[in-house]
């Protein structure tokens, strides 16, 4: 095989790259040609596995479509056929398939007054069980996810269900377990009708597509898994539409899945996937662990972590997943209680649509940066993992959200002034609950605080807070503080700060990268000197400036990572698997 001869052919480009996948035994791989047709993918899947057989011997068999969203494709190999595809100079990596399984729960029926714990929840600020009112009332700008495709990689769907109305399907060329296209086993329907049942749904009028990657008993592979990643996001581009994928599934740590799922993501689709039950760092599974995914842990009823649920840093927010009702598939009225991060993932799903329903110019990374900022801090009790955000989904609208607890006023004195008056200016970030700051007088005894604003008192996003008191002559230090560590800026939005003493700038804060926190020095009086660059004019102008900075861009970076990491899957997890659905 002779990639150098097939570039002459005109049958892959010359820039073109391999990367693989597999491992010891008889294995799955994968093979990432970058930047080819999927006609030319499908040609080299099979001449690199013919390459195998002839040169080692024995039988290799690919099986299923190329894999497009890694430019991959799978196939059954010897361990010796395996290695030589290893050595391939343009061969860069070999993982092996995985399977997982799943368990179920006990059949209820639908009752078309029931409201779920974790609608009613995620609706209101204030938590446990004695604040919620029975009901579920969200912003009619969702428009309740009408216009939105929810793509649900799972056991499929019962399209049928009353739940969906006639807004579910399960299209025979999702399904890649073999067997009919629609749910036998139960958990891709409740995890459907969590993200948009009439009655059980977060999101009520999208559009519910069944895919099909796991079996009746609940599992499926890794490969099967990014076929089905890989046919959501053909899908999507093919019917031109603004797209959600949820992903109640998991297993060890694969470089291959996270790189579906980064590109699945790369391509504007939101992609929300379950944390893991396995009570372990969610960095050890996949695809929690992957970059450009909206990873979920699971929350109680009182406001607590689930004792199963993953955590972590690779865990973005928590949501509703113990003791969830939904759709199920002993008929089209069956419903089933049952807990997981499976179940988390759905309300995260549901709402990122709504947020996509809401306004047609917020892209894929607007919805995840508003998923977080809108969150609410600090609503989980106890232990929620070492590294774990303490972040509840929250489905008010985000142009209108409070925070759950005040914080005290800030301590400045009212600015009708006999001596001088500051001005202080924010521009907040996506995340304006980490900012904070304070102003002091610096004299021989200590400092003096003359104001400050504490961290979470700002909850508007991209918006220019003003805060103004009064100060005299004399030397004074300005500290700006980020509670989260990564200032006002760059990854997520872009912010600054400025300070004026009677409308001359005497604090300019650069452009708020500023990491957990900045002082900056500056004098009052006849013998003052600015730190602003631009130097400070001899007579002070007396007015205040009356306009703000146009507002900055609240959007997120939309590269997606540069190369799949190089470290081998470390093997299949054991005790409770999670690519199989994450939940129960």
């Amino acid at each position: 095989f002779n990639t150098r001869d097939l570039s002459k052919k005109g049958y892959l480009p010359a820039s073109a790259s391999f990367s693989a996948s597999g491992g010891d035994g008889k294995t799955t791989a994968y093979a990432a040609l970058q930047g080819v047709s999927a006609r030319t993918l499908d040609f080299l899947a099979d001449q690199l596995v013919t390459w195998a057989t002839q040169t080692e011997g024995g039988k290799g068999k690919r099986f299923g479509n190329a894999l497009k969203i890694i430019g991959g494709f799978a196939a059954q190999l010897t361990e010796q056929q395996a290695l030589a595809l290893a050595s391939l100079d343009s061969v860069s990596s070999i993982e092996e398939d995985g399977i997982v399984t799943i368990s179920g729960g006990e059949d209820e029926t639908v009752d078309e007054t029931d409201v779920p714990w974790g609608l009613d929840r995620i609706d209101q600020l204030e938590g446990g069980l004695d604040q919620l009112d029975g009901t579920y009332d969200i912003d009619t700008d969702f428009n309740e996810g009408a216009g939105i495709r929810a793509y649900i990689i799972d056991t499929g769907i019962r399209p049928t269900h009353s739940e969906f109305e006639d807004r579910g399907s399960a299209p025979s060329d999702a399904n890649f377990v073999g067997g009919e296209p629609v749910d036998c086993n139960g958990h891709g329907t409740h995890v459907a009708g969590t993200v948009g049942g009439k009655i059980y749904g977060v999101a009520k009028k999208v559009k519910l597509i069944g895919v099909k990657v796991l079996g009746c008993s609940g599992s499926g592979s890794t490969s099967g898994v990014i076929a089905g990643v890989n046919w959501a996001v053909s899908d999507c581009a093919d019917n031109n539409a603004r797209c959600v994928i949820n992903m109640s599934l998991g297993g060890g740590a694969s470089d291959t899945t996270d790189e579906a799922v980064d590109n699945a993501d790369a391509a504007g689709i939101v992609v929300v996937v379950a944390a893991g039950n396995s009570n372990r760092d969610a960095a050890g599974y996949s695809p929690a662990r992957a970059a450009g995914a909206v990873t979920v842990g699971s929350t109680t009823s009182s406001d607590t972590r689930s004792s199963f649920s993953n955590f972590g840093d690779s865990v973005d927010i928590f949501a509703p997943g113990s003791s969830i009702k939904s759709a199920w598939i002993g008929s089209d009225n069956d419903a089933n209680t049952i807990s997981g991060t499976s179940m988390a993932s759905p309300h995260v799903c549901g709402v990122a649509a709504l947020l996509m329903a809401a306004d047609e110019d917020r892209t894929s990374n607007d919805v995840k940066s508003l998923l977080k900022s809108t969150a609410i801090e600090g609503a989980l009790e106890g232990d929620i993992g070492n590294g774990s955000p303490n972040l509840l989904l929250y489905v008010g609208n985000p142009d209108a959200t409070v925070a759950p607890t005040p914080s005290p006023p800030p301590t400045f004195p009212p600015t009708a002034c006999s001596e001088r008056v500051v001005r202080v200016e924010i521009q907040t970030d996506n995340y304006p609950r980490e900012t904070g700051f304070k102003l002091e007088k610096m004299k021989s005894g200590g400092a003096e605080m003359v104001m400050s604003v504490e961290e979470t008192t700002y909850t508007t996003p991209s918006t220019m807070e003003v805060e103004t008191g009064c100060i005299d002559d004399g030397e004074y230090e300005f500290t700006i503080t980020d509670s989260w560590g990564d200032g006002l800026c760059c990854g997520y939005g872009e912010g600054f700060y400025n300070v004026y003493v009677d409308g001359v700038i005497e604090v300019e804060g650069s452009n708020g990268s500023f990491g957990s926190s900045e002082t900056k020095s500056f004098e009052v009086g006849s013998t003052s000197t600015t730190t602003s660059p631009t130097g400070t004019p001899s007579t002070s102008p007396t007015g205040i400036p009356t306009t703000n900075p146009s507002s900055m861009p609240t959007g997120n970076p939309t590269d997606s990572p540069s190369e799949m990491p190089t470290t081998s899957p470390s093997g299949m997890p054991t005790g409770i698997p999670t690519t199989s659905p994450s939940g129960m």
